[in-house]
């Protein structure tokens, strides 16, 4: 069994497979300055709960955007299990190729990401994650990761939201009856999530424009809240990350 771990910059995704098939999956908080002892813990209790023995886990993968719980997460898996992680980085086979301006920018979650997106379409494509920001990564007909674009997440959005007005509510997201809110709650629904459903639509229409037809793959932990309103045709997977690190170790063990 391979365990993946996308370590982000609110979540850290866990993913236990047995060939290509996702058995367990769980998120932990990302938090600099827990231990790497702490961590194993976290990954023994929860490896134990689900009757999975960390013996039977025969290879590690990590990719990450917070530099400093690299070497914490390092510790704790050789501590664990006895296996030294592949970090992923530009220089393992990834499967596609990177074209930007400045390849070594790139979140590595983004690009393993792309990596399961083309897995899937085999033709240009859009990744739309709804992370900490929400993402768009384009990779075109060749299999090249060619850039995107970065905006604001939904719920980093809406807490600058709450924290920057003196009368706007907290708001708990789901959709509203209506794109016309009646209340400021629900005007407060409306507002971020048609808005960021219509995003994801002007976006596609521009890129569109360059590459032609595209597939759309929606991914992220608040993607569910965003996807029933988004007018175009979009392959949805929770996974995907995790997918993708699966495929990157494939190709590198």
């Amino acid at each position: 069994m391979v365990l993946t771990i996308d370590i982000g910059n609110t979540n850290i995704l866990l993913g236990v497979f047995k060939g290509k098939e996702l058995l367990k999956n769980w998120r932990l908080a990302s938090r600099t300055a827990r231990t790497s002892d702490e961590y194993a813990l976290d990954i023994l209790s929860l490896l134990f709960f689900e009757k999975l023995k960390p013996e039977d886990i025969k290879g590690v993968i990590i990719s990450s955007v917070v530099p400093p719980l690299d070497p914490i997460f390092e510790r704790c898996i050789e501590k664990t299990f006895h296996i030294k992680p592949i970090f992923v980085d530009l220089d393992l086979d990834l499967g596609i190729k990177i074209d930007i301006e400045n390849p070594k920018e790139i979140g590595m979650d983004r690009v393993v990401g792309s990596v399961a997106a083309f897995n899937k379409t085999k033709t240009s494509t859009i990744v739309v994650d709804f992370g900490t920001a929400t993402t768009f990564d384009v990779i075109n007909k060749d299999g090249v990761f060619i850039g995107g674009a970065i905006a604001p997440g939904v719920l980093t959005s809406l807490e600058g939201l709450f924290l920057r007005t003196a009368k706007l509510p907290k708001v708990e997201l789901s959709i509203p009856p209506s794109v016309i809110g009646r209340d400021t709650v629900n005007a407060i629904r409306s507002g971020i999530l048609y808005g960021w459903g219509g995003m994801v639509e002007r976006i596609a229409e521009e890129i569109e424009k360059k590459l032609g037809k595209i597939k759309i793959v929606v991914t992220g932990g608040v993607a569910h809240l965003v996807t029933p309103l988004i007018r175009r045709e979009f392959l949805y997977d929770r996974f995907l990350t995790l997918e993708g690190l699966k495929i990157v170790y494939d190709r590198n063990r």
